[in-house]
């Protein structure tokens, strides 16, 4: 089953909605430039040879499995300052990347939740061998084949999942409550079946926890291009 919603005309979006550049420059990228590349000073922030598709994704905040968008926005190369504004936060620079997008490519976009091959997170038969712990401020992070949490729900924990292994995990335990969680796995990590039999695996690292991770399709909220100019607008 899929869920749909509107089409989300970005441009329509008052500016005090969302946060925008103070300015921005747009432009083709010069052919034969090396690779992408990013980088911020102090007020601003500079990218590249970057494509389309990374700033949509970068915009929404969405791996590659939950997008969707015609090809060409791979090959679709700009380079682009942008100021941030004196009051404004350069760690909200995604959220003004949606404005940018609307504004300067007319983009739109809407979400739907398809079903797509990924894990879920569930308890194993033996039960649960993580505790509770108090509620307070929730911390995530992920590194090199770890994933950290400290009073955060499993819902929080299969998303820091999600973002460790580049595919979608959802929480289906039906376990309250918060956790502190640390696990670590090795680098090959095998994905065709369920074997937490392997030594070292992510999954063995989850079964440990006294949960499980099961290969079968899960719902994933996608989002999906449905117009984007190829040239923006004039600086």
């Amino acid at each position: 089953m899929k869920w749909f919603v509107p089409v989300i005309w970005a441009g329509l979006v008052l500016a005090q909605d969302r946060p925008a550049f103070e300015a921005a420059s747009v432009k083709p990228s010069a052919a034969g430039d090396p690779g992408m590349s990013m980088r911020g000073i102090p007020g601003q922030l500079e990218w590249k040879d970057t494509s389309l598709r990374y700033f949509v994704q970068t915009a929404y905040r969405v791996h590659d499995y939950a997008y969707s968008a015609p090809a060409w926005l791979d090959s679709a190369l700009f380079d682009v300052i942008a100021k941030v504004p004196a009051n404004g936060s350069a760690n909200r620079y995604p959220d003004m990347l949606q404005t940018l997008l609307a504004e300067r490519f007319k983009l739109a976009i809407h979400r739907e939740t398809k079903e797509l091959p990924g894990l879920a997170l569930v308890v194993d038969k033996k039960g649960p061998r993580i505790k509770p712990v108090e509620p307070g401020g929730a911390m995530l992070s992920t590194g090199a084949n770890m994933v950290r949490t400290e009073k955060a729900t499993l819902a929080q924990f299969a998303d820091a999942l999600s973002i460790a292994l580049d595919r979608p995990v959802k929480d289906f335990t039906g376990l309250q409550g918060v956790y502190d969680i640390k696990i670590q796995w090795a680098a090959d990590m095998p994905t065709s079946s369920d074997p937490t039999d392997l030594s070292g695996s992510v999954y063995a690292a989850v079964q440990e926890l006294g949960l499980r991770l099961q290969v079968r399709k899960v719902p994933v909220e996608v989002v999906v291009v449905d117009h984007i100019e190829r040239v923006p607008t004039e600086n």
